[in-house]
């Protein structure tokens, strides 16, 4: 078969859609569907005075700015993506479909902060106590007065609302918010220079906080997810030697509340359902 030769400057009919594209613009990445279609070695159907490419033309575009550029404006919703997908399989862009795998497996949420104080006193326990330890005394009589029941205050409004992004298969799902959620915690709860100093508290919620985005992440049908951690613990009571008569509460609680931004696919989920 002889060689056939290409202008530099060609009308592309894909699907639908017409396209005006640099035959260099074709032959960019070597190993591609398209620089082989227009290498010069392959039969091209016409038609219409454009060449024919039997393929979706909504989604060529964005292979084309893909080409160009070496990036483009990806589609939010996950059937549009796995449809771009395909495209990017057929015409052989194997960065452009790690691209997309990537957005397809992440998980997109919103996370609120809320806290509230205790106020736990000598005749109430407000926060549930923890680490009770008592005298060898006669008297003591701590663990009547103080009823190890939560009430944690209402609160309605978060004081730290923020969205996040991490990939389901991400080992440390954690990492893609910690940056921007620690230093506000630390400025709230930690000791010293604000936003730097830990608090007592931090690597347990950090841990719950890491185990409840993996939950989210594995089982699409949760949608929301929230925890309560006590943080500024304090003690009261006294001191006998190595005995302690003391009550252990906490100053303040944590609520994170994680919710999952849904999907066109989550909606038409759940309304099938109903």
């Amino acid at each position: 078969m002889a060689r056939v030769e290409f202008p530099p400057v060609l009308d592309l009919l894909v699907g639908r859609e017409r396209f005006t594209v640099a035959l260099s613009t074709l032959r960019k990445f070597g190993d591609s569907m398209l620089a082989k279609m227009f290498s010069g070695n392959m039969d091209s159907l016409q038609k219409d005075d454009a060449y024919f490419i039997d393929r979706d033309g909504k989604w060529f575009g964005t292979i084309l700015e893909y080409i160009r550029d070496g990036a483009a404006q990806l589609p939010k919703e996950p059937e549009d993506l796995q449809r771009l997908l395909q495209e990017a399989r057929f015409f052989m862009l194997p960065e452009l479909e790690k691209w997309i795998e990537e957005r397809l497996n992440s998980v997109a949420v919103m996370i609120e902060f809320f806290t509230g104080d205790y106020r736990c006193s000598d005749q109430e326990c407000n926060c549930g106590g923890s680490g009770k330890s008592f005298a060898d005394e006669p008297h003591n009589s701590y663990e009547l007065d103080h009823p190890r029941v939560k009430r944690p205050p209402v609160v309605a409004e978060p004081f730290l609302t923020m969205n996040a992004s991490f990939s389901k298969d991400d080992g440390d799902q954690l990492a893609v918010a910690k940056s921007s959620i620690l230093p506000v915690l630390r400025s709230r709860f930690g000791s010293g220079t604000p936003g730097t100093q830990a608090w007592p508290e931090e690597e347990a919620f950090q841990r719950r906080l890491g185990e409840k985005l993996r939950l989210l992440a594995s089982n699409g049908e949760i949608m929301q997810i929230e925890f309560v951690v006590n943080v500024l613990e304090y003690s009261v009571g006294c001191l006998y030697d190595h005995d302690y008569d003391r009550i252990y509460h906490h100053q303040s609680f944590l609520k994170a509340r994680i919710s999952r931004k849904p999907s066109s696919i989550d909606v038409a989920k759940r309304q099938r359902r109903a």
